[in-house]
């Protein structure tokens, strides 16, 4: 394959988190939704009935434990909160750093300064590309990201999504 077919140097963003989410199913973060919702509920009708007691006494320490449990429940299902929380863990990593992916014929090269990785065709277990975005899936909810500002040019970034999907459909034909 051509030296056109690998991208530069760079690293995953919140905006590539953050589409790669909309990529995956996320019914079960509706789950944290409703939690947050019924302590809410809680902590309102516990109120609620306090103040209406013949001796009203609010415990203003346990409402705002019980608000903040909320609050963080909410932060857990959001895919930008969640996002930012990986990329800081991620930064904090011995082995995080900028990613060059580059095309070879039976397989895909992902090398790091500390490291490279070669993953077949066969390995995949799906291809998209969306918003200038190309998605590796190795799994379900499992992806690499490779974003159009990788490359020098819209084309070679075409050239390459192109390929890899190319390469992919010719293994994985239905």
């Amino acid at each position: 394959m051509s030296e056109a077919l690998q991208s530069k140097p760079f690293n995953v963003d919140l905006d590539d988190l953050v589409a790669l989410a909309g990529q995956v199913d996320q019914s079960s973060m509706r789950w944290f939704r409703w939690g947050a919702a019924a302590i809410l509920l809680l902590v309102a009708v516990t109120v609620v009935l306090e103040v209406s007691s013949k001796q009203p006494y609010i415990d203003w320490t346990l409402v705002g434990v019980g608000l903040f449990c909320a609050l963080g429940t909410l932060a857990i299902s959001s895919v930008r909160f969640r996002g930012w929380l990986w990329l800081r863990f991620a930064r904090r990593r011995p082995f995080h750093g900028p990613q060059t992916y580059a095309l070879l014929p039976d397989r895909l090269r992902i090398s790091a300064d500390k490291g490279a990785t070669e993953i077949p065709w066969t390995g995949l277990h799906h291809v998209t590309c969306e918003d200038g975005r190309l998605f590796l899936f190795l799994a379900e909810r499992l992806a690499f990201v490779v974003p159009r500002r990788a490359f020098g040019s819209d084309a070679d970034f075409e050239a390459f999504a192109g390929t890899v999907q190319q390469q992919w459909k010719k293994l994985h034909r239905l």
